[in-house]
């Protein structure tokens, strides 16, 4: 799913790059890059963890999820503003003919009530267009995440878990982002091998710091927080690899 990374994946294709000169650039990478988590988690044997509960900072852990997906850019992307009201735009021109021409026939079917039904008509319009107006503050907010989260998390993935909240390089997956769309909720297990940086142990919603080196990363909780993408006991991990179950 992801590329390894580390000196050990560096190590490896520098030294055996070689023999292979002329195989497929992409299947070598695939295939030393799966070799590589073999020997990491063959070499780690004994020091990683696996359940949550045995957990602390600073361990090696695999820690087994099924994650939601978050990719900011993606999610600014897929809700601007412009081109929503564009394409809901569309759509409401097809209800409001369907209200017309509905009408049409009642129009020609009882002229003596014209201009009541003219009333009823236009009532019916204007409620369509209050509600595609309305359907757009929810895609806004959306997009507002979207275009904040970019910018705090720059070319990164952010998987959350149960237990686990992980960023990831965008650089480092072997799909593009239609591809990372479709496995945003799978309900398969990943495995994230990684290194746990830190917990979370407080929600910064409810608690304030006036120590200046902490102000960029309380914003960031602060987005996740919002948004319910990260919460209070999530172990931060920075992985090594990630991989699906089979």
């Amino acid at each position: 799913m992801a590329k390894a990374e580390g000196s050990l994946a560096l190590h490896y294709n520098s030294t055996k790059g070689e023999n292979i000169e002329n195989t497929d650039q992409t299947a070598i990478s695939t295939v030393l890059n799966d070799y590589i988590v073999t020997l990491l988690e063959k070499d780690l044997q004994g020091k990683m963890k696996r359940e949550s509960d045995d957990i602390t900072v600073g361990d090696v852990a695999n820690i087994i999820e099924s994650p939601k997906l978050y990719d900011f850019e993606t999610i600014f992307n897929s809700t601007d503003h412009g081109l929503l009201k564009k394409v809901m735009k569309v759509s409401e021109e097809d209800d409001i003919n369907e209200v017309r021409e509905e009408y049409r026939k009642a129009f020609a079917k009882n002229p003596s009530a014209k201009k009541q039904l003219k009333n009823k008509q236009n009532m019916e319009i204007q409620k369509i267009r209050a509600e595609n107006t309305a359907g757009l503050s929810g895609p806004s907010s959306i997009n507002l995440l979207g275009e904040y989260g970019k910018k705090v998390f720059p070319n990164t993935i952010i998987l959350a878990g149960k237990d686990c909240i992980a960023y990831t390089k965008i650089e480092n997956y072997r799909m593009n982002a239609t591809q990372l769309n479709s496995i945003a909720n799978s309900p398969r297990k990943m495995h994230i091998l990684g290194i746990i940086e830190n917990k979370l142990t407080e929600n910064p919603l409810k608690s304030g710091t006036d120590d200046i080196s902490q102000i960029g990363s309380s914003i960031a909780n602060i987005l996740l927080f919002s948004f319910s993408i990260a919460e209070v006991g999530m172990f931060v991990i920075k992985p090594l690899a990630m991989y699906y179950e089979i």
